[in-house]
């Protein structure tokens, strides 16, 4: 979680907003139905479809660039992920 105060600095001409963080380390939750649709390219996670479309336009031609990233991609592609998987890697016996 995150806090807006607004911080005058030593004069009013540098004034501005500061964001400070009450955050504790720990990750929030995600709510039902969002992080459904995963970017096989980056692992980056999306709510709709049209959100994913719209990243994957850049996102998959910039692994494709390297022999390797094109076989971590097929790869990706070819394997089963479950929505809001992300943290499966860090489960035991769950392949994300």
């Amino acid at each position: 979680m995150t806090a807006l105060r607004w911080d005058v600095a030593a004069s009013r001409e540098n004034a501005h907003w500061h964001v400070e963080s009450t955050s504790t380390g720990m990750p929030t939750p995600a709510s039902p139905g969002t992080n459904q649709f995963r970017c096989n390219a980056c692992g980056r996670y999306f709510n709709t479809k049209q959100e994913l479309a719209s990243h994957e336009v850049d996102c998959r031609p910039a692994k494709e660039t390297t022999e390797r990233g094109r076989e971590e991609l097929a790869r990706e592609d070819a394997t089963p992920h479950l929505p809001n998987d992300k943290d499966a890697d860090q489960r035991p016996g769950v392949r994300p």
